[in-house]
């Protein structure tokens, strides 16, 4: 957990404003999400019925969502960079940024395949985090799964002149279309980047 509200990732810096706590779920050292929680999917049996009931209710489609959850749990190891959280809504943040000159087009569609599956996994993850035998994890996890609402943010960063990138593919809408067409089991995951980022979110987002 920091306590500065700021976070980097890449060449982005995240400033969170002063309600909001936020953790680096990915971070690639401590392996937070895989080392300290994916070992709890397996030492733990779960009833997924009475435990997943009030938690997919967050969800479009609960019985999809669920099906998806339980043949995934035990194996999946990806996560979103970033959670955060204020008072009523929990935060799901994955981070690309692509504006390094070298940097190579990327597969559109495993991309688009990669943000949801991050989504899910990283939210079994903190599903899981609830039977863990650390206090501090357990409270955590419950404080985010406790949340009114749970949003799930794409923020990706493309370089506007590139000719390796077709600009027309890779605009944040059709981002958002493609990921939305895929996505049956959760709820929307939201597109954005430094410059389009909606003021309702309670951060800001800077070049480190």
């Amino acid at each position: 957990m920091v306590n500065s509200m700021e976070l980097i990732e890449g060449n982005l810096k995240f400033i969170f404003h002063t309600d909001v706590k936020a953790l680096d779920y990915d971070e690639k050292e401590q392996s937070f999400y895989i080392k300290k929680f994916q070992k709890t999917l397996i030492d733990n049996e779960f009833n997924y019925d009475d435990t997943f009931n009030k938690i997919c209710n967050k969800s479009y489609n609960k019985k999809i969502f669920k099906k998806e959850l339980k043949s995934i749990c035990p194996k999946s190891l990806s996560a979103v960079d970033i959670i955060a959280y204020t008072s009523d809504i929990a935060y799901f943040i994955e981070v690309k940024d692509y504006r390094n000159p070298r940097a190579e087009e990327k597969n559109f569609n495993k991309l688009v395949l990669t943000v949801i599956q991050n989504c899910l996994d990283s939210y079994s993850g903190i599903v899981s985090m609830q039977f863990s035998k650390d206090e501090t994890q357990k409270k955590i996890a419950k404080e985010i799964l406790s949340k009114e609402n749970i949003e799930f943010i794409f923020h990706v960063e493309i370089p506007n002149n590139s000719d390796k990138f077709d600009m027309e593919v890779w605009a944040l809408p059709n981002l958002f279309d493609s990921i939305e067409r895929r996505n049956n089991f959760s709820s929307r995951i939201r597109v954005v980047s430094k410059d389009s980022l909606p003021k309702s979110l309670p951060w800001t987002v800077e070049d480190k």
